[in-house]
């Protein structure tokens, strides 16, 4: 059991709900089918992006070492590419 519910009808939300309406929103959306683990992935790559060390982020999400966090979130996506290049290659070019 993930949640208990509240309320009269006190229903369970289990972890195999929350991945079966995930893949019902996700094909609604017309998008790839999405589980909950992106989530925890698309917050290691915010937090990268907004400069958090990869030390802070590994131990948020609770990783064994900075390499398993590594692994998973130092993946380059446009707005960390765009932000490298104006800091660092446009300060060459002007």
């Amino acid at each position: 059991m993930l949640f208990k519910g509240f309320g009269k009808d006190e229903k369970v939300i289990t972890r195999q709900y929350v991945n079966r309406m995930l893949e019902e929103y996700s094909e609604i959306a017309g998008i790839r089918k999405i589980h909950p683990h992106f989530f925890r992935h698309g917050l290691a790559t915010y937090l990268l992006s907004q400069g958090v060390p990869m030390e802070v982020i590994s131990f948020r999400l609770n990783h064994s070492s900075t390499m398993t966090t590594a692994k998973y979130c130092a993946r380059i996506t446009p707005d960390i590419e765009r932000d490298f290049i104006k800091q660092h290659v446009g300060s060459l070019m002007g």
